[in-house]
């Protein structure tokens, strides 16, 4: 008869386990960034990927994407104006063979460091594979589809970029840098991916 509180007690827990790992399951990543600009000022930004759906925002704009409904809107927080377009079906990019010049660690993660040059820019992106498998494939997903970033070829680099530098290539002078200083997983507030209220569309109807 003692064994049957201890009996309870595990099955409480295997429930309890089951439970958040099914919550998990279905909820999102939250990516929470740094940006610096050219002029040194840094400021907080930070991305939600789930699946077939994005939302970044640095405070100066947002932007949310929603596979589902195919549509990408881009909020300017200044003029409260919105931009809409059709979002193109998420795939996954066609990946790169470029060879990393370096390795290093950020934080918790191993990195492999690149160097890609556009015309007078020059780029440095710190990549990571060491993230979980379905966070990779729908963050890349998302972001060939919206068409971010400093250059394709970024997100088609392996793993996920968690820095971005990007200089002058003439002077050397920073232009912007990215950071990714934390993933979790998590479940997005149900206004998350919902278009904010009082703004004007650019878009003719």
């Amino acid at each position: 008869m003692h064994h049957q509180p201890q009996r309870r007690i595990r099955q409480a827990l295997a429930v309890i386990v089951g439970l958040t790992f099914a919550g998990l399951a279905h909820a999102d990543w939250l990516l929470m960034q740094r940006v610096t600009n050219s002029q040194g000022q840094v400021r907080p930004a930070y991305t939600w990927v789930g699946e077939n759906r994005l939302r970044y925002d640095d405070g100066r704009m947002t932007l949310i994407a929603d596979a589902h409904s195919g549509q990408l809107r881009v909020y300017d927080h200044e003029t409260k104006t919105v931009d809409s377009r059709q979002l193109p079906r998420p795939m996954a990019p066609a990946t790169a063979d470029f060879v990393p010049e370096q390795s290093s660690r950020f934080r918790q993660w191993p990195v492999e460091h690149y160097v890609l040059r556009k015309r007078q820019l020059h780029i440095e992106v710190a990549s990571s594979e060491h993230l979980p498998p379905l966070l990779i494939e729908q963050y890349k997903r998302m972001m060939h589809a919206v068409g971010a970033g400093a250059d394709a070829r970024v997100n088609a680099l392996p793993g996920i970029p968690l820095i971005i530098t990007v200089t002058d290539a003439t002077t050397g002078a920073l232009l912007n840098r990215r950071e990714v200083l934390s993933v979790v997983q998590r479940t997005p507030h149900a206004a998350t991916y919902r278009m904010p209220s009082g703004y004007r569309s650019l878009n003719a109807e």
